[in-house]
């Protein structure tokens, strides 16, 4: 039951989250100009990579909380929230710095306009770092009415605040304030909450090792590996044409996110090799190639049409991209498969393999002609080779599972 509760909160809260992140997207496209729609969607780029740990840390958190609840000690959630509480303020507070020591170069690099844009970043970062703690421990502890609201209120508070500072003139920086502001206030909704809960279990208890690394890599590497392109084109393009990059990597990659919302439940953190993980990744790629088949097509055909209704007829232009990117997408979405597959079952292999190309791509996108078409045609070739890699290694391992049975089969004979 407590199973069903929380895959039917996360279920609703991340389909929320998705359609008033995209909702987000199209009233900013309506309301900034083509070059500070691209500005914007690069700074939130690096907020995506930079906050990546904060995303990882919610997940390790929660099965920590967990397991010692279980166990029957409580009394070690209150210790092990506050340390996580600390660390995650001084992850936080390190990228707040940085925001502000660098927001001179920052500001010209991505064309904001303002100084304060990001240190305004900044500060959703750290907000953003130390709401993991409060959510992992109210996952944790199964308090999944709590933990819904934190991550689903998230994206419509940002619609809310972002869309009226940016209609009141204020443009990017009331885009990226109306995210900071909304990180703001989910976590102080959810303190009260974790505050309350912890009140009566307030002991020593022990500091163990509950943050995995190599769930945090191939997080990271694959954040990097489909959002670097939107810094790349931002920095190395003019900023007219990183705005329509910008719309059309929008539209394009919902092809990604449609297919990461209907395999999400696929691949737990304790997955083993054997038939039922080939028989989990199996049921993946059918449902990969399935949205895939079902929404890239409408991309591919009536690009311009899509982009002008959304966004405007300002963005028409970026028609040609988005037939590519749509293509692109899909191969990210296999990709993404097979990090969610080797990252359940901590396969070093894939994750090398996966960190290798991402270091690859932004040297490839810097190399190539200066053509929005060479960058995407350079991400959607970095997703289709990890995807052959991942292929690859399925068939070699349904192979090895498939040479071992005739022989465990004639031992038993004997």
């Amino acid at each position: 039951m407590d199973a069903l509760k929380s895959g039917t909160v996360l279920f609703f809260a991340t389909l929320s989250g998705g359609a008033f992140n995209f909702l987000f997207q199209v009233f900013m496209g309506r309301t900034l100009s083509v070059e500070d729609f691209g500005s914007m969607n690069a700074l939130f780029s690096v907020i995506l990579m930079a906050g990546i740990p904060a995303a990882a840390m919610v997940t390790a958190l929660s099965k920590r909380v967990s397991s010692l609840n279980a166990g029957g000690r409580p009394v070690e959630a209150g210790r092990l929230y506050r340390a996580s509480f600390i660390r995650m303020a001084v992850y936080g507070g390190v990228v707040l710095c940085v925001s502000a020591l660098l927001r001179s170069p920052l500001t010209r690099a991505f064309g904001l306009g303002s100084e304060w844009v990001p240190v305004i970043a900044g500060a959703g970062l750290l907000f953003a770092f130390i709401l993991a703690a409060n959510l992992g421990v109210l996952q944790g502890l199964r308090r999944y009415r709590f933990f819904g609201a934190g991550i689903g209120l998230l994206s419509p508070l940002k619609l809310l605040f972002g869309g009226a500072l940016a209609a009141a003139g204020f443009g990017i920086g009331g885009a990226v304030a109306g995210f900071s502001c909304a990180v703001m206030a989910i976590f102080f909704i959810t303190t009260v909450p974790v505050l309350r809960l912890l009140s009566s279990r307030s002991g020593i208890g022990r500091k163990g090792r509950w943050f995995s690394v190599h769930q945090l890599a191939y997080a990271a590497a694959f954040a990097f590996i489909t959002n670097i392109d939107l810094v790349m084109v931002k920095l190395y393009f003019p900023a007219r044409e990183a705005g329509l990059y910008a719309a059309a990597s929008v539209l394009g990659k919902t092809v990604l996110y449609a297919s990461s919302f209907s395999t999400g439940s696929f691949f737990g953190s304790g997955l083993r090799q054997g038939k039922h993980a080939l028989k989990s990744l199996d049921r993946g790629l059918f449902r990969t190639f399935a949205v895939f088949i079902l929404v890239a097509p409408v991309f591919v055909l009536f690009p311009g049409h899509l982009l002008g209704l959304l966004f405007g007829p300002a963005f028409y232009e970026a028609a040609p991209v988005l037939r590519h990117y749509a293509i692109a997408a899909g191969f990210m979405s296999v990709a993404g498969l097979f990090t969610a597959y080797g990252a359940s079952r901590r396969d070093a292999g894939f994750l090398f393999r996966l960190v290798t190309i991402s270091a690859l791509l932004p040297l490839a996108i810097a190399a190539l002609p200066q053509s929005l078409t060479a960058v995407v045609l350079a991400a959607g070739t970095a997703a289709f080779v990890l995807s052959l890699a991942g292929l690859a290694a399925a068939i070699g391992e349904r192979r090895s599972l498939n040479g071992a049975q005739p022989k465990l089969e004639g031992v038993d004979g004997r």
